[in-house]
């Protein structure tokens, strides 16, 4: 199980930024135009099955395998920035903290190694606090991707255009072997 427990209070793209590909003038719709990037970046972020403003995530991973034996844990939504804590669960109240782990960055999204069957591991990952940190093609998409629901305003969904592909392709997590 993966949950996000914290996550950066900005935006990828500036309000302004959004309304100057848009040609818009007035600030009637900021509120709606704020929601269409939030929702723009989390349909990119999906796509590419990356962290863009830094988050902190969680997982809970449970092994049947003996004590004895290495758990391998995937990282999800790299780029991995660093290890918060890794703990071996040991009931519903108590955790012991591990500082005996490796991780290793093969292929497109990192691995843990731990010596322990249930484990905590929290993390950090993502380009950076703010959208500048964050690579121009991917901005640029998620402003492609806002701009599109706000001209369509409708509640059937195309997919991501083929543009926006292009663009992120070479940002998306793909699975090996």
């Amino acid at each position: 199980m993966i949950d996000c427990i914290e996550e950066s209070e900005g935006y990828v793209i500036p309000l302004e930024h959004l309304k100057n590909h848009l040609r818009l003038e007035s600030s009637a719709e900021d509120n709606y135009l704020e929601s269409i990037i939030k929702t723009a970046t989390a349909a990119v972020e999906n796509y590419v099955e990356r962290t863009l403003l830094v988050k902190t995530w969680r997982i809970l991973s449970h092994h049947l395998r003996k004590k004895e034996t290495m758990h391998n844990v995937e990282l999800y939504y790299p780029p991995l920035l660093h290890i918060v804590s890794v703990s071996e669960i040991l009931s519903k109240e108590e955790k012991k903290s591990l500082k005996r782990y490796s991780v290793a960055l093969n292929g497109s999204r990192p691995f843990l190694s731990v010596l322990a069957e249930n484990v905590e591991i929290i993390y950090k990952a993502g380009y950076g606090e703010a959208g500048s940190s964050i690579p121009l093609p991917i901005r640029q998409a998620i402003t492609l991707v806002a701009a599109e629901m706000y001209d369509k305003r409708v509640d059937a969904v195309d997919g991501l255009s083929g543009m926006v592909q292009f663009l992120l392709q070479p940002y998306r997590v793909m699975a090996w072997g």
